[in-house]
């Protein structure tokens, strides 16, 4: 447009001084907008239910029941405001300047680039249907007993699409005719041959336009049962023990890349179990005053009395994983993420896993120019085993005022071997060879067995 030549580096900025560098974008004084961004839900109706029932008379077993409609009327604030105002066109214009120094840019010589911007549906209504039966009995002996099934169904809940996603094949459908003798095919892997993504993509003048919209749904069916042991001759414990199933299209509202819901494929490919799905989850907690020694000499009788042992016990399965491979090679040339394909089931037994082979690899195949047939949250998470304990006492210094209290802690008391990061991320070359020496490993554990003493004077 004005005849200057530059480096190719400044291919896909903005002429200076030329056009919108918003077009398309509204404000919140513009014609139409509501405040916020989005239309106000009015009066929303939100019912609840609950019933308590006295099953067999004798005020020693309960029937419970209940149940409401719980409404949203916005599912992330901080998403929200990031999809609308902040780090966004017109608000904030990001330039860059290349082989060139600082006083360059701050003259304003800079270049603007086509940048990435957020937006959100003006009516969304997320709303959660929760539920759950059960029954409480008294078991005598200070125990109590509770079981029920709890349920949630989650609808109209608020999801990311790019709708600037490029189409598939049309990265390699757009040869660069700058570079005639440059290839631009899946084969070739290279983004020399082609056009820059921001200047074939459906919205041009932008990079990826993340949009916040109401699509999604999600449901959880649990049994959850708890024992509970009030107090008395120097004990009480609780046991919980939760089986569960959460399954969701999407567990987050800033949900990206593999993750987010897809702008081209159907929507059932994100369908699967949410990234904090843990089907098993028990814990055991207790406190036991130790009885002391009777005995004649007040010495073994002062240090024996008035211990007391507590502890916390967990079992717990791991949250589900997503093999997200990292592709040297574009061999789609648009569309959604890629996934692996999957040849057999990846996940071992628990007695199979090891820190150098968690899962099986060998079940993980190079996609290639498909979009691969691997689901969402496939692989099962390592999960935990895990006893806290402490040892203490009150020490009376003189008088009741006074008292010395001594603490003997440990942290992963057993010192059981406690997985936390797994890499799920193979990498492959061009010709399609994993080279990620590192996938399928442990990379990290929650800490070994810690202990810690401590004396504390309260006066």
């Amino acid at each position: 447009m004005t005849g200057k030549a530059l480096s190719p580096a400044f291919i896909g900025a903005y002429v200076p001084g030329t056009g919108s560098l918003s077009n398309g974008m509204l404000l919140q004084s513009s014609p139409g907008v509501p405040l916020g961004f989005a239309k106000q839900p009015g009066t929303l109706v939100m019912p609840r239910f609950g019933l308590a029932y006295d099953l067999t008379g004798d005020g020693k077993t309960a029937l419970r029941a209940g149940g409401g409609v719980f409404y949203l009327t916005e599912d992330d604030g901080v998403n929200f405001g990031l999809k609308t105002v902040w780090g966004q066109q017109p608000g904030i214009l990001t330039a860059n300047v290349y082989n060139q120094n600082i006083s360059n840019f701050v003259t304003g010589s800079g270049y603007t680039f086509p940048t990435a911007i957020g937006g959100l549906s003006l009516s969304t209504r997320p709303v959660f249907y929760n539920y759950d039966f059960g029954i409480q009995r008294d078991l005598g002996h200070s125990l109590l007993l509770d079981m029920k099934y709890v349920g949630a169904l989650g609808r109209h809940l608020i999801g990311a699409v790019n709708v600037n996603e490029l189409p598939l094949g049309a990265y390699f459908a757009h040869p660069d005719p700058t570079l005639p003798n440059s290839p631009c095919s899946a084969a070739a892997g290279s983004i020399s041959g082609c056009l820059l993504n921001n200047l074939i993509r459906p919205y041009p003048g932008y990079g990826d336009i993340s949009i916040m919209t109401d699509g999604v749904s999600s449901n959880y069916n649990a049994l959850q049962s708890t024992l509970n042991r009030r107090y008395a001759h120097g004990l009480q414990f609780g046991v919980t023990y939760t089986y569960s199933k959460s399954m969701d299209y999407s567990s987050s509202t800033r949900a990206a890349g593999a993750t987010a819901t897809p702008t081209y494929l159907p929507a059932n490919r994100n369908y699967g179990p949410s990234d904090f799905d843990q089907r098993q989850v028990m814990t055991v907690n207790w406190q036991y005053d130790i009885p002391g020694f009777k005995s004649g000499n007040k010495m073994v009788s002062g240090i024996t009395r008035n211990w007391q042992y507590s502890g916390v016990a967990s079992f717990s399965d791991g949250v589900p994983l997503t093999i997200t491979p990292i592709l040297l090679a574009n061999t789609l040339g648009g569309g959604d993420s890629q996934r692996v394909n999957f040849s057999c089931n990846p996940n071992y037994s628990r007695s199979g896993r090891s820190v150098t082979n968690y899962f099986n690899t060998s079940c993980i195949q190079y996609p290639g120019a498909t979009y691969g047939n691997e689901g969402r949250n496939i692989i099962n998470g390592p999960g935990r085993n895990n006893f806290d304990m402490a040892l203490f006492r009150n020490f009376n210094v003189g008088n009741e005022r006074r008292v010395l209290t001594f603490r003997y802690e440990t942290y992963n008391t057993f010192n059981h071997l406690q997985l936390n990061t797994i890499d799920t991320s193979p990498r492959y070359s061009p010709a399609g060879a994993q080279i990620n020496p590192t996938f399928g490993q442990a990379l990290t554990a929650y800490p070994a067995r810690q202990m810690q003493l401590s004396l504390r004077l309260r006066f």
